[in-house]
């Protein structure tokens, strides 16, 4: 998403897509502490709501990739025309992609359950939800700051229609995994 908001939107529309995801990956890792693995254990048919709409919103940004992928003249790239039109709902769009994610809460519960031990003090548990953020933040935002450099948006440009066709097959394919799975 990043990359690909990057390459489209520019550099301010990435980062703010980046600031997205990182604030849901704090709401996942707060869940994880807090421990939504229990709850999905209690009720499998909230992860099954949860996987299946997840599973749906992937595959709606599929089709949005493909259909791009088959215009003739798709959106130019912008590498530093960052305009408040492009940038609009770029953070939520971050928070949605990663919410929606099925696996974002099944790896975050894990990783709690595995690491951290059961009576581990209260900030402790958010100096981890703090540095999983600080990292992800980091990662993100240096994709989206290498990959809206001229040079990187004009080679993907070259590629463009074949990048989003094969992009949102996989977002489609994913999510029809996510929505026909029967196991977490």
């Amino acid at each position: 998403m990043v990359l690909h908001t990057a390459l489209m939107q520019g550099r301010i529309a990435a980062l703010k897509v980046s600031c997205g995801i990182t604030l849901a990956i704090g709401l996942w890792g707060l869940a994880g502490f807090f421990g939504i693995h229990a709850l999905f254990e209690a009720s499998p048919l909230l992860y099954t709501l949860l996987k299946i709409s997840g599973g749906l919103y992937l595959c709606y940004l599929g089709v949005q990739l493909i259909r791009q992928g088959m215009t003739k003249d798709p959106v130019p790239f912008h590498s530093t025309n960052d305009s408040s039109q492009a940038t609009q709902h770029s953070f939520r769009t971050g928070i949605l992609t990663n919410l929606a994610n099925p696996k974002a809460p099944i790896f975050t519960s894990s990783l709690f359950a595995t690491s951290i031990p059961t009576h581990t003090p209260l900030y402790a548990g958010l100096s981890c939800v703090g540095l999983m953020m600080g990292l992800s933040l980091l990662w993100f935002s240096g994709v989206a700051l290498l990959v809206s450099h001229h040079p990187v948006a004009a080679q993907f440009q070259r590629f463009r229609h074949w990048i989003d066709r094969l992009s949102g097959a996989t977002l489609f394919i994913l999510g029809g995994h996510f929505i026909s799975s029967r196991s977490s």
